[in-house]
């Protein structure tokens, strides 16, 4: 015979035992219990309860051959709805647009990517990193540098892209290799009137 009466102990979660003497209500806690919670500690009570009677009767509907769990499911959304949705969340407006270029606007700039086209490393690595932008990722390559209006995306091969805010969002204003990078930069800045 055991010492104390463990075997009928029945191991409910803490908002279904009454923690002091009081009067049991039908869904196993005391008022007392109750009495002695915050506001937002009851309202986890009853949404607790709430959860649990629904899985009760999800159960007894399985049982019976009933699916009563279909308002329990997720809301299917298409994938189209669900980037406006994280877009929206994230602080963008919409899902971002792709690049538009700019670069041939000048025929300096134009130059100086054919230049840097030349190398077909330099040519994948811009490619890349034109790609990468455009899904999404905001730091491609080895990082990203920003001097006024102007952002560099930086490749490991000497690849580089040059983006600006435009009226559309982002453009590709130049791209460069290491090589002429300087000579670039030098164009950019007379055609942006960048200090």
């Amino acid at each position: 015979m055991p010492i104390n009466n463990v075997q009928n102990v029945r191991h409910a979660p803490a908002w279904e035992r009454p923690t002091s003497p009081g009067r049991s209500r039908q869904d196993g806690t005391s008022d007392t219990f109750q009495a002695g919670l915050s506001a937002a500690d009851q309202a986890d009570v009853a949404a607790g309860q709430q959860l649990r009677q629904q899985a009760l009767q999800a159960s007894v509907g399985e049982k019976r051959g009933n699916d009563r769990r279909a308002h329990l499911q997720a809301p299917q959304v298409p994938a189209a709805d669900f980037a406006g949705q994280f877009a929206q969340w994230a602080g963008r407006d919409s899902a971002p647009q792709p690049l538009r270029s700019r670069i041939e606007e000048h025929p300096g700039l134009q130059r100086a990517a054919e230049q840097a086209g030349q190398n077909q490393a330099v040519q994948r690595e811009m490619t890349h990193l034109v790609a990468q932008f455009n899904a999404g990722n905001r730091n491609p390559g080895i990082g990203s540098r920003t001097f006024g209006p102007i952002t560099e995306l930086r490749g490991r091969n000497g690849g580089r892209v040059y983006l600006r805010m435009g009226e559309n969002g982002q453009e590709v204003v130049a791209k460069s290799s290491k090589a002429n990078q300087s000579q670039v930069w030098n164009l950019l800045q007379r055609i942006y009137d960048l200090k």
